[in-house]
């Protein structure tokens, strides 16, 4: 695919942008993506473009720009230079300023964490039998029996499905 501006070179470079809900997309060279000021996206590392994406809020001369983490002495233009956070601190100290690029980047500013992708394994059977004949002892022994004839069944019936498999 050629650059869609100047139409000669290999596109490198595709740009999605999303301006008032309408979107536009671009596939560029990188000489073109460059002239855009995409030229930090030509790096494929990760703190680069991070780094560009924080470096259109910090201005030389703000208030934001004196401003410093009490804790590890970072200020957000470090922060947009190197394109990671110093430390927790900072999320309270910089929070106007970070949460746009946390919800750009993550597509929410709350953390909702990760589900394990495969399923918890079981208990075996014999371990299964062996918490409930525990179980059994325990309420014979606080003589529950109403609830022990329960499980005394449920054991019963573990039992004979391990025996058909």
């Amino acid at each position: 695919m050629l650059c869609q501006k100047c139409g000669k070179n290999p596109a490198t470079t595709h740009i999605h942008t999303v301006v008032n809900g309408v979107t536009a997309d671009a596939d560029l060279c990188a000489d073109c993506a460059k002239q855009y000021g995409y030229s930090k996206f030509s790096s494929n590392s990760l703190v680069d473009m991070l780094a560009s994406m924080f470096g259109d809020a910090v201005q030389s001369g703000s208030a934001l720009a004196d401003t410093r983490c009490p804790c590890c002495h970072s200020s957000f233009s470090d922060i947009a230079e190197i394109g990671k956070v110093g430390c927790p601190e900072c999320y309270k100290v910089f929070k106007n300023e970070l949460l746009p690029y946390l919800k750009r980047v993550h597509g929410s500013t709350h953390h909702i964490g990760k589900r394990p992708n495969r399923p918890v394994p079981a208990v075996s059977v014999d371990d299964r039998l062996t918490r409930m004949r525990a179980h059994l002892n325990e309420l014979i022994r606080n003589e529950n029996f109403e609830e022990a004839a329960v499980v005394r069944d449920e054991i019963k019936k573990v039992e004979g499905e391990e025996n058909h498999e």
